[in-house]
């Protein structure tokens, strides 16, 4: 799993500020993980809220970490929220 993450920090590496690079995202996917650690069920809106950055950013953190299998979104699009697996 370790050779996939850093492939997908690589790919979507923008995300991060310009200066932190790589670093930054792995941070930033660290802090978003923890979120949903945290708040089982949690909405990407919410996230967003407590993130203090647009759903549309927080979409792709969530969609990295979908990626490399370490979240999921459970039940329908109007009810269902992310979990850890």
């Amino acid at each position: 799993m370790s050779k996939e993450y850093r492939k997908l920090v690589a790919e979507i590496s923008h995300c991060g500020d310009k200066n932190g690079g790589v670093k930054s995202l792995e941070g930033v996917l660290k802090d978003v993980y923890l979120i949903v650690l945290n708040n089982p069920g949690i909405k990407i809106g919410q996230v967003a809220e407590i993130r203090g950055k647009s759903k549309s950013t927080v979409w792709k953190q969530l969609a990295a970490l979908k990626k490399i299998d370490l979240i999921e979104y459970r039940d329908s699009d109007k009810t269902g929220g992310y979990y850890v697996k």
